[in-house]
């Protein structure tokens, strides 16, 4: 899913990928600059990003309880201090997304989840 808003999958001149597409387009919804201070940040190998330090952007297939696992206990320890993790829906299956907003409720009640399409 993410692929289709490709460069290419939209049939548009350029060669962004479609996670660059989807996080651009979320970084000015949320009302993010376009010199935000975007960090790219792996849990094993996926790869997120964080931005300004305090949102986190999941977007990409791949994520598994293993991540969760660890982007908990960096909350926990404070390696990590984030007001909301933002998902791409089509991404996660159910069960992903029900551990992740289990354990953050957890962890720190302040994080929010928030799953877009």
């Amino acid at each position: 899913m993410v692929d289709s808003f490709s460069s290419s999958g939209l049939n548009t001149d350029g060669d962004a990928t479609g996670e660059q597409t989807i996080l651009t387009t979320w970084l000015v919804q949320d009302g993010y600059s376009f010199e935000a201070d975007i960090e790219t940040f792996y849990f094993g190998e996926y790869r997120a990003h964080i931005i300004e330090n305090n949102r986190l952007y999941l977007i990409n297939e791949g994520w598994n309880k293993d991540h969760t696992k660890e982007l908990l206990n960096q909350l926990g320890t404070h390696q990590l201090d984030l007001q909301s993790v933002v998902v791409f829906g089509y991404s996660f299956n159910i069960a992903e997304l029900r551990e992740l907003e289990i354990g953050l409720k957890q962890v720190d009640s302040h994080v929010n989840l928030i799953r877009r399409y």
